[in-house]
């Protein structure tokens, strides 16, 4: 018999129900393996169960005593409810690079001193280890970086295979410059499930030259180096909010480092109310996130209230974003 198992309700509680193929329902065992699936998941009460015989008649019956409902599992169940809030739809309105010209023309908003594009270039190892072994059993490894902040991984490159000199391709990440931060940059060999470490540099404050622009390398340990571009952060073109949408307003829950809502004087926790002069309860979901996408194409007005004060009016211009972590 290919037996599931299914979920139901009865008198004294839950139980379970065996659905699939089987025995006749008019059979009397099929019967009594049914009835009895039912009182030993402890929800059929007051069940009155037929014994088979092994001749295929029927005995005498017996009947289980009602269990008393105990509203312990109601209560449960009802606190695990009222503890879940409601989700709301969460998005981040889109970015996208300038039109040409836009950057030249020195119309867009300039980044701030601290923030800084880190590329990762390239890295180059010795031919072995320092005892003579090589880096890998199977060939040369298979390399890759990861930086970390205060113990924190905020970005990692892709592998390169089979090398000791990986180069890597469009591989940036903006930050932001913490004289006071922990940096630390990995090495490592990707072997599968688990990566080796092959070097490693770990400082606190800027790397040295990345301040100023320019290729930045760095001694690892075991005679390793690793060659960075540092450079200003390449701009965008967006609004830069991650919101969520509400029945009747959009509450906004971040903004990124450098961005037009935050220029217009946007703050997180701030409820729009009406986009370009229509309300969200009117706009809808897709409504809502048409009206802010459009701000990767031109300026988008934003009604907005803030703890319990008049509604105001923002005026959001198309300028850049930058991102940074």
């Amino acid at each position: 018999m290919r037996t599931s198992w299914a979920s139901g309700s009865g008198t004294g509680g839950g139980w379970l129900r065996m659905v699939g193929r089987g025995p006749r329902r008019d059979d009397p065992h099929a019967r009594t393996a049914r009835e009895t699936a039912k009182i030993v998941a402890g929800g059929l009460t007051g069940a009155t169960v037929q014994h088979p015989r092994a001749d295929g008649v029927l005995s005498a019956s017996s009947t289980v005593p009602p269990r008393p409902t105990s509203p312990i599992p109601v209560l449960v169940v009802s606190l695990a409810l009222a503890s879940c809030g409601t989700i709301f739809p969460r998005y981040h309105t889109p970015t996208r690079s300038p039109p040409a010209g836009m950057t030249e023309s020195g119309g867009l908003m300039a980044p701030p001193a601290d923030l800084r594009q880190l590329t990762f270039v390239s890295a180059d190892l010795p031919p072995s280890r320092s005892d003579q072994r090589t880096w890998d059993d199977d060939g040369d490894p298979d390399l890759y970086c990861v930086l970390l902040r205060n113990g924190e991984e905020i970005y990692r490159t892709p592998v390169a295979r089979d090398t000791l000199r990986p180069t890597w391709t469009n591989a940036s990440v903006t930050l932001r410059l913490d004289p006071h931060a922990r940096l630390r940059f990995e090495l490592r060999d990707d072997d599968g499930a688990v990566s080796d470490l092959v070097s490693d540099i770990e400082f606190t404050g800027v790397p040295e030259g990345a301040a100023d622009g320019g290729n930045v390398v760095m001694q690892l340990t075991r005679g390793v180096s690793l060659t960075l571009r540092a450079g200003p952060p390449s701009p965008l073109i967006g609004m830069g909010v991650e919101y969520e949408i509400h029945e009747d307003y959009v509450r906004v829950l971040g903004l990124d480092a450098v961005c037009p809502a935050r220029a217009a004087g946007l703050r997180v926790d701030d409820h729009v109310t009406a986009i370009d002069g229509r309300s969200v309860a009117d706009l809808g979901e897709i409504g809502v996130r048409q009206a802010m996408d459009r701000s990767t194409l031109r300026d988008v007005s934003l009604t907005v209230e803030r703890e319990g004060r008049p509604a105001i009016v923002m005026d959001v211009h198309v300028n850049a974003v930058y991102l940074a972590r």
